[in-house]
């Protein structure tokens, strides 16, 4: 296969993580981290592939990670630590940036890997809590959770779906 030439996606100060491309291979939403005075941020960018500047897509305040793009690219789905009340929650926004709205969130949980099905109405996630990790699908229009692959302890650090929505394809670390 053709690959192009590989480039960075940007070379804007700080650091820059969690790269998504966009399902029409024009534009990047990573997670980026940076420090003024002793204050470390952490938010969502968008950026156009080959583009001179980035733009922040979130608003909020809260550490923010794990970007990924609907199959349409029409939205952005990401994780926020929220400080006030200690939960992980899974957002979702437009991705031309706009309102959020909240999927899911947890006290209790924790997100490590965040994905879509195929036809856009679920959110895939590992989760983990304090006993084992897990993949689960969550509804968008209901926020209802659905457990896919249950307790592995050292949880899964991978997943995919297959572009028929059919097979759900995991990695797990060996006991």
């Amino acid at each position: 296969p053709r690959y192009g030439k590989p480039m960075p996606w940007t070379f804007d100060p700080g650091w820059e993580y969690q790269p998504a491309i966009s399902p029409d291979g024009t534009q990047v939403a990573y997670s980026a981290r940076s420090s003024e005075g002793t204050a470390s941020k952490q938010f969502i960018l968008v950026k156009v592939i080959g583009g001179d500047s980035s733009r922040r897509l979130t608003e909020g305040l809260d550490p923010e990670g794990g970007a990924a793009w609907s199959p349409d690219g029409r939205m952005i789905a990401f994780v926020r630590y929220q400080q006030a009340t200690k939960k992980i929650g899974i957002f979702m926004i437009p991705a031309g940036g706009g309102p959020e709205s909240m999927i899911w969130s947890s006290e209790e949980e924790r997100i490590q890997t965040l994905g879509w099905s195929p036809d856009g109405q679920w959110l895939l996630a590992s989760i983990n809590d304090k006993r084992a990790s897990q993949i689960a699908a969550i509804e968008l229009l209901t926020g209802k959770i659905r457990r896919l692959v249950e307790g592995a302890e050292f949880g899964y650090p991978g997943f995919g779906v297959t572009a028929d929505g059919r097979r759900l394809i995991y990695s797990k670390h060996p006991l």
